[in-house]
């Protein structure tokens, strides 16, 4: 299960190690060992937040082997966050799930978040829930394409790394993440348009690694069966 020390959460087990700074979402999970096998540490389950958050306005516990954080309300999106943090593995696959939900106190609001990785975006490709290849969307398309899965395939590596959703209108979107100089990379975009006080919107997204043999039907396959999964209505 999760072990909090501060702001720092760790997950250790026979199939999965990760570590996750609560005061860095958009840092992401690090995972560290998968299958027994060292993995120079790859964030994944970005949130691109802007604003960093500080120790003293967090809410962070663990329930039932899940980790939870809930952060205050953000002046830059003007949404409240609440994460569930759970990790699970099913040999030889084994990753992370988050479950987000945001409301707002503002009448009305225009939101959006994308969630992703830091894999180069040239090493990336995503998939309609039919599976069909589809072409991210820049800053100067209007609409995206419906996305739910995204597949990176870093070169000379065993292991695949698959992100996915059933979150309702998400698409893939061309992301930089910050650093010297920036990622391009690619994230998943989800509660794009209009949120309104007393409405509250949620979304599940997994992060997993499998073997990279056979990796497109596998996590097809998974994906399949993930969207079929009824959603978590408590939080």
């Amino acid at each position: 299960m999760w072990q909090l020390d501060g702001t720092i959460a760790t997950w250790q087990c026979e199939h999965l190690t990760a570590q996750l700074d609560l005061l860095a979402p958009q840092a992401g999970v690090q995972v560290q060992r998968w299958q027994r096998q060292p993995i120079d540490p790859e964030p994944v389950l970005q949130l691109n937040l802007r604003n960093p958050s500080h120790a003293a306005l967090l809410d962070a516990y663990i329930r039932v082997g899940d980790l939870i954080v809930q952060y205050p309300e953000c002046p830059d999106t003007g949404y409240k966050l609440h994460l569930r943090w759970s990790a699970f593995s099913e040999p030889p696959v084994a990753g992370v799930e988050l479950l987000v939900t945001i409301h707002t106190t503002r009448l009305s609001i225009t939101s959006s978040l994308d969630i992703g990785s830091q894999f180069d975006r040239s090493l990336c490709q995503g998939y309609t829930a039919t599976g069909l290849p589809v072409a991210a969307s820049t800053k100067q398309t209007k609409a995206g394409t419906p996305c739910g899965l995204v597949l990176c395939r870093p070169i000379d590596i065993a292991w695949t790394y698959a992100e996915m959703t059933a979150a309702h209108g998400a698409t893939l979107r061309d992301v930089a993440r910050p650093g010297n100089p920036p990622h391009d990379c690619h994230g998943l975009r989800v509660f794009n348009g209009t949120l309104e006080k007393g409405v509250t919107r949620r979304m599940c997204i997994r992060g997993m690694f499998l073997p990279r043999t056979d990796d497109t039907a596998q996590a097809t396959a998974y994906f399949h069966r993930f969207r079929k999964t009824p959603p978590q209505l408590d939080s």
